[in-house]
């Protein structure tokens, strides 16, 4: 390369190097540039939260319910194979109604009690009081009746005792593998409800707080409606206005809401009755 060219190349090289360095000036945040980009970020992220379908908390308990049962069934007929029926075959058919009579009673009892409900699914520790209680009722309920009727000789003590500590055992422990993860799944708001208030008053600000404090597992407050209002407004730190009663419809339509409060002032009558 002759010298002329070499000098040209050199200086080509060193102004394409001073623009790749120059820094890339940001938009202040007046701009309306910057404001459009940065509204349309939070509408998209509101509109990822508002797509997501929470888990029904119903199914939670339904799953539940099958998985106590099938231990307390699945337990007390592998103790039942593997200790009692290799020397006594023929009490076979004593076993297995006794087995489906105690799975049932003890399904009921843990219904009754309200193991399933929601406040105790999804309250916070083990949740294995009121089950524990269940099953040891149902089984002190059996033996009382065992004594009674004087068949209690007609079955292996082993047998009853390995299953009782041994079903008790396995649903406290499946119980602390359950309440780690529907912990953190209630934490991310897969169990809540996505909840929109209608108002932007002290009314709605005090309701919004109040199901964040008392009832987070449940309801995931999203936003506010109102029609005076625009989407700009901010009504509490984490949400704000989503727009009027047509993007409410909106919303319900597209199935991004499952639940609407009202939050107007008595005042507002003829606004009520119109919604």
């Amino acid at each position: 390369m002759r010298g002329p060219d070499l000098e040209t190349w050199v200086a080509d090289l060193a102004r394409h190097e001073e623009r790749s360095l120059t820094p890339v000036r940001e938009a202040p945040c007046d701009e309306p540039g910057w404001q459009m980009k940065a509204e349309a970020d939070r509408s998209a992220q509101a509109g990822e939260g508002r797509s997501v379908k929470p888990y029904s908390a119903a199914l939670v308990g339904d799953l539940l319910r099958a998985f106590d049962v099938a231990v307390v069934l699945l337990l007390g007929l592998a103790i039942y194979l593997v200790y009692v029926y290799p020397g006594e075959p023929h009490t076979s058919d004593r076993y297995f109604v006794t087995l489906v009579l105690m799975t049932a009673t003890v399904g009921l009892m843990f219904q009754w009690l309200g193991v399933y409900s929601d406040d105790f699914v999804f309250r916070k520790g083990l949740r294995t009081s009121r089950m524990l209680s269940a099953w040891a009722v149902t089984f002190a309920l059996f033996l009382a009746v065992a004594f009674a009727l004087k068949i209690s000789s007609f079955y292996s003590r082993v047998w009853a005792v390995s299953w009782f500590f041994s079903s008790a055992a396995v649903l406290m422990l499946a119980r602390a593998f359950l309440s780690h993860h529907i912990g953190r799944l209630a934490r991310r708001g897969r169990f809540a409800n996505r909840t929109v208030i209608v108002g932007t008053g002290a009314q709605a600000d005090r309701l919004a707080i109040h199901l964040a404090e008392r009832d987070a597992v449940r309801t995931q407050v999203i936003g506010f409606i109102d029609d005076r209002a625009t989407t700009s407004d901010r009504t509490t730190p984490e949400h704000g206005v989503l727009g009027g009663m047509d993007e409410l419809i909106r919303l319900i339509r597209s199935d991004q809401v499952d639940q609407v409060f009202m939050a107007l002032p008595w005042n507002q009558a003829d606004h009520l009755r119109d919604i």
